[in-house]
């Protein structure tokens, strides 16, 4: 799985730095390492699996601390 690193995002709710990205689309599921695919991500808590509909008001962030959804 390829990285992505992402600036320190603080959540505007309760200001902590613990924010995770909400990944949107159909996630693959890689039979060959399991665990090492989107799910695994998720079940980690590196990400949130946001569906696959995007709508405008749709959040790209969430806290860990509070569970806040926010845009950035």
């Amino acid at each position: 799985m390829r990285r992505i690193k992402i600036p320190m995002i603080w959540c505007p709710e309760c200001g902590s730095g613990a924010v995770i990205a909400i990944v949107y689309g159909m996630p693959f599921e890689n039979l060959d390492k399991p665990g090492k695919d989107l799910y695994g991500a998720e079940k980690k808590g590196h990400i949130e699996l946001g569906g696959c509909c995007i709508k405008e008001d749709s959040s790209n962030f969430r806290c860990k601390s509070c569970g806040k959804g926010f845009k950035r």
